[in-house]
C-alpha cells in the first residue's frame, strides 16, 4: 500500500481504484469490546502466504478454547468479497456503554419502538456469536454484521475511547507536581518581570520547561540537568520568599467592607415563646385521668346492646378456641 509505517494504517484511505483492487492484501475487520469481553471479527486474503494465514500463524492457540479466551479460524471458510472495506485499513473499534449481557437481558430491547428490529438483530447475532465454537456455524447462519448496523449500533450503544481500550494495556500515569515545586514555579513566574543576570535568567527558563513537562524522556543526563536547574531556581527565589509572607500578612490584616442589600429576617415567634414559658411553669399533665373523663362521657346515657338475641330452646355450639 506505499506506506513508510505500520502506524499509518489507522489513517489510511481507500480510493475508488485501490477498493477494486482484490489483491491488496492487508488485514481488516472490527472489534466489539464491553467490560467483560472484546471480540475480533478479522477479513483478509486466503491462502498460503497470506494475510489472514500468517496472522494465524502469529497468533496460534496455546490452549483449547475455554470462557476466558476463544479462537475460530478455518482457511475452508471464504467469501467473494470483503464486508469490511468501508473501514479502510483501519480496525473499527466499538465500546458499549454497557455489557452485552446486560443489554439483552432488559426488557426494553424487545420493545420495537425503543429498540428497532435491525438493532435487536446484530446485538442477537453477537450474543449467538459468543455461544459458538465452530466458524463454519457463524457463516452457515449468516451472523457476520454488516458495516452500516455496526454504525447504527455504536450511535445507539457506544461509548468514549480511553488509552486502554484503543492499545489494550492501560497508560502510564502522569506524575503530579510536588506542592513545593509549583510554589517555585509560580514565584519564578513573577520574578520573570524584573531584570536579572544572563546567567541567572537562563537556569529559571530552563527550570520552568522542566517542572511543566509532564512526557519528557526518562533519561539520565536529562533528568540530572532538569534537577540541577530546579536546585539553581529554587534557591535563587528562597531569598524572596520572605517580602512576599509579608505582603500576604499585610492583604489579611485588611477586613472587607459588608455591604449588605437584604432586610433582616423574621425569625421570631411570639406565641410559640409564649406557649413554651407556660408549659415550663405549669405543671405535668395526667392523660389517663383526662382518657377516663373523655370515656365516660361518650358512655353515658345509652342503653346496652344486644350482642346475640338467642331464642329460648335453642342450644349454642361454640366452635374454636
Amino acid at each position: 500500500m506505499n506506506l513508510e509505517s505500520a502506524k499509518y494504517l489507522s489513517t489510511k484511505e481507500f480510493t475508488d481504484e485501490e477498493k477494486k483492487n482484490r489483491a491488496l492484501d492487508f488485514i481488516g475487520g472490527f472489534c466489539l469490546m464491553d467490560n467483560e469481553t472484546r471480540m475480533y471479527i478479522f477479513e483478509g486474503l486466503g491462502g498460503e502466504g497470506r494475510g489472514i494465514e500468517m496472522f494465524y500463524k502469529e497468533n496460534m492457540r496455546e490452549r483449547p478454547n475455554d470462557r476466558k479466551y476463544t479462537l475460530l479460524y478455518n482457511p475452508d471458510v471464504r467469501f467473494k468479497n470483503r464486508n469490511y472495506l468501508d473501514f479502510d485499513a483501519a480496525i473499527k473499534k466499538i465500546k458499549l456503554r454497557e455489557n452485552l449481557r446486560a443489554i439483552m437481558g432488559a426488557p426494553d430491547v424487545y420493545i420495537r419502538s425503543k429498540v428497532p428490529e435491525e438493532m435487536y438483530d446484530i446485538l442477537q447475532k453477537f450474543a449467538e456469536i459468543r455461544k459458538l465454537t465452530r466458524l463454519s456455524l457463524v457463516r452457515d447462519f449468516n451472523l457476520f454484521p454488516v458495516p452500516e448496523t455496526l454504525l447504527t449500533l455504536e450511535r445507539k450503544y457506544g461509548d468514549s475511547l480511553n488509552y486502554e481500550d484503543m492499545h489494550g494495556k492501560p497508560g502510564k500515569q502522569r506524575k503530579k507536581i510536588a506542592v513545593g515545586a509549583e510554589n517555585n514555579t509560580m514565584s519564578m513566574a513573577s520574578e520573570q518581570s524584573k531584570p536579572v543576570s544572563g546567567a541567572f535568567a537562563g537556569a529559571g527558563v530552563a527550570g520552568v520547561a522542566d517542572a511543566n513537562g509532564t512526557q519528557q524522556t526518562a533519561g539520565a543526563h536529562s533528568s540530572v540537568a532538569g534537577s540541577a536547574a530546579m536546585g539553581s531556581t529554587a534557591g535563587a527565589m528562597s531569598g524572596k520568599a520572605g517580602d512576599g509572607a509579608t505582603m500576604k500578612v499585610e492583604d489579611e490584616s485588611i477586613k472587607k467592607i459588608s455591604s449588605k442589600r437584604k432586610a433582616d429576617t423574621d425569625c421570631k415567634n411570639n406565641e410559640f415563646e409564649y406557649s413554651l414559658k407556660q408549659r415550663a411553669s405549669s405543671p405535668p399533665k395526667d392523660f389517663n385521668d383526662k382518657n377516663r373523663t373523655i370515656l365516660a362521657s361518650m358512655s353515658t346515657g345509652r342503653p346496652l346492646q344486644e350482642r346475640l338475641n338467642i331464642p329460648e330452646g335453642v342450644d349454642v355450639f361454640q366452635y374454636g378456641n
